[in-house]
């Protein structure tokens, strides 16, 4: 898990609730009962893990949320995260998701905002279905490299700046967006990979194997 010396643990607690509700929900230990006075910021690690849900609650985004990183990936029960479209979550460093998170009541777009000249970071899907939500890449350091640790399935695709690394996996989006616009470096790296692009109208396989 990414962090930095003066990241914090924010640790969901509580099963069902609200991303803003602190107070309720973001303690400062796995388990805990004492909570931060705020709700997470770019540079907290959040984490959900074997004491944050009794299983099947939820967790709703809403307000626009961020993180240094995310940590899903101790969870060992089924939980659903849901958001409205007009939702974000932007997050600076490495996302690990669990694949009983269930993503299917959030339509928003996580923002992988990566600010380290140089660095990769890991946006790790563990088995999760993210068919209802956009990925965009819009790192603040455009050589900052998201690696796509394992095959997912989104609904778009997006890069403004930086490179998203396809390593060794296949992947799916219902629309790609690279944004040509200004003077940022952006890219997809497919690495003997693929993305199927299905859209509204056909569906179109890049292969650049």
């Amino acid at each position: 898990m990414f962090t930095s010396a003066t990241a914090d643990d924010f640790y969901w607690v509580g099963g069902t609730g609200s991303w803003s509700d602190f107070a309720s929900h973001w303690a400062t230990t796995s388990g805990g009962v004492v909570f931060h006075p705020n709700a997470p910021t770019d540079a907290d690690d959040v984490i959900f893990d074997a004491n944050s849900f009794a299983g099947g609650e939820t967790v709703t985004l809403d307000v626009d949320g961020t993180a240094l990183s995310i940590d899903m990936s101790t969870n060992n029960v089924v939980f659903n995260f849901s958001g409205a479209g007009v939702r974000t979550l932007t997050v600076e460093g490495n996302v690990a998701l669990d694949a009983q998170a269930d993503f299917s009541g959030f339509s928003g777009t996580i923002i992988l905002n990566g600010e380290d000249a140089g660095a990769s970071h890991t946006f790790d899907v563990n088995g999760t279905s993210l068919a209802t939500v956009n990925l965009l890449v819009n790192n603040t350091t455009t050589t900052d490299v998201i690696v796509l640790a394992e095959s997912s399935s989104f609904n778009q695709l997006g890069v403004q700046s930086g490179t998203i690394d396809f390593t060794f996996f296949d992947h799916t989006c219902v629309n790609l967006d690279v944004d040509v616009a200004g003077d940022a470096v952006r890219g997809i790296d497919f690495n003997s990979r693929k993305l199927t692009i299905t859209g509204t109208s056909a569906s179109e396989v890049v292969d650049f194997e």
